[in-house]
Order: structure tokens, then C-alpha cells, then sequence
């Protein structure tokens, strides 16, 4: 990244929540739906959508529209206004459980951050229910491994089905998850019983993997138990 942006013509912006950022964020708290609120220069952001990621997406979005002329006041109603794609780290909660349903794409990059919110939702136990991320290529072990040992240190239990997630399972043991807490499924079907089953009040669970896993049929099932 270093090299492309020595490389680059174009005006530079930088956005985030350190000192040296042009448009830097400040205070950020997040509330008990997991949604971000913070200063951007003196200007209160409240935002309707979960996760501290979102919140690095509103500076940038932020940023675009400060160049573009749109005032503060401008910015502040669109980010307070904009609301979370189904499927898209939606939050939904029943029966003393909040889902959060995750599952329409996965990458490395958003699964990571998807495990970032299921820390920060509040909650007495963390599950994550997890599968493949596609189209990774010779890295997909590797890459799958590296979210297992993530999950490890963010969620209490690891469910997980697809092929490539034996390696996401496999890493979260390895990093010291007993193997009741870390499981492999060969059968999605089996894997949505096994976590409809395992909720309790107080529970968070998290369900993340690429679209053609189909893991939204997971959470139909988990929506199915908590009637």
C-alpha cells in the first residue's frame, strides 16, 4: 500500500481514529446494539449500524462528501439515517438472544471484523457459526486457519461446516478451544440443529460464511427455535 500511494497522482485523504488523520474520528463508544457514536471535528455521529468497522466506513464516507461540498449538518442526518443491509451484520434479537446475521458474503477481512462485533454486542456467551469463505485460492487454509485462531480468542464456542472451515476448526484447538467448544460439520443441516440447540438467554451468536454456503438457512433455523 506504501508503494501505491507514493505512486499515486491524486490528492491524498486520510481517515481514521489516530492523531495523524485528516479526517480523524474521536471518543468512539460503542452502544448496546453494537452501534458506533463518536466526534468527527466537533460533530456528534450517531450511527445506526453495528460494529466499529462501520464506524471507519462513515469517516471515510464522511470524507468523500466533505469534498464534495455536502455540509456537516448533511453528513450527520446520512449517517444517522443509513440502516443496515439485511443480512449484513443485522442484528436481530428474541427471546433474550441476539443473532447476528451475517451470512450474505464472507471474506478474511469480514469475518474478522464480524468476530470484532460479536465481542463487543453484549452478551454471556459468545458463539460464532462459521463457513467457508470461497474463492481464496492456494491461501484458503492458511486464511481459514487464521479465523479460527481469531475466533478462539472471541467467541466461546466455534460451529462450523464446509470443507475449507476443517481448517478454521482444526486452528481454534490448536489455540486452546477443548474440542466440545470448537466443532466440524459435515452437513449444514446438522450444524443448524446443533446451535439451534445450544442457545441459551443472554446468548450472542454470530453466523458468517460465503453466499453459496447458504448459511442464511442456519439462521432460518435458529429464527425457527427462538418462536
Amino acid at each position: 500500500m506504501v508503494q501505491e500511494v507514493k505512486r499515486t497522482k491524486g490528492r491524498l485523504l486520510t481517515f481514521g481514529f489516530v492523531r495523524e488523520s485528516e479526517f480523524r474520528g474521536e471518543r468512539l463508544v460503542l452502544d448496546q446494539k453494537g452501534c458506533g457514536h463518536f466526534l468527527l471535528h466537533n460533530v456528534p455521529i450517531d450511527l445506526n449500524v453495528p460494529g466499529r468497522h462501520n464506524a471507519y466506513n462513515a469517516l471515510a464516507a464522511a470524507a468523500v462528501g466533505r469534498i464534495l461540498g455536502v455540509p456537516w449538518e448533511g453528513i450527520q442526518r446520512a449517517l444517522a439515517e443509513f440502516e443496515a443491509v439485511s443480512q449484513r451484520g443485522e442484528i436481530v434479537r428474541k427471546n433474550g438472544i441476539a443473532v447476528i446475521d451475517d451470512c450474505y458474503n464472507a471474506s478474511p477481512g469480514s469475518v474478522s471484523a464480524a468476530l470484532d462485533l460479536l465481542v463487543d454486542v453484549p452478551g454471556a456467551r459468545k458463539i460464532a457459526v462459521l463457513g467457508d469463505m470461497l474463492e481464496l485460492g492456494t491461501e484458503s487454509g492458511r486464511l481459514h486457519a487464521a479465523v479460527g485462531e481469531k475466533a478462539a480468542e472471541c467467541a466461546d464456542i466455534v460451529l462450523a461446516a464446509g470443507r475449507e472451515s476443517a481448517h478454521l476448526v482444526a486452528a481454534a484447538r490448536a489455540a486452546g478451544m477443548v474440542q466440545d467448544a470448537a466443532r466440524h460439520f459435515e452437513q449444514l443441516e446438522q450444524l443448524g440443529e446443533f446451535a439451534a440447540a445450544q442457545l441459551h438467554h443472554g446468548d450472542v451468536v454470530l453466523v458468517k460464511a460465503s453466499r453459496a454456503m447458504a448459511f442464511d438457512r442456519v439462521v432460518e433455523r435458529i429464527m425457527q427455535q427462538l418462536r
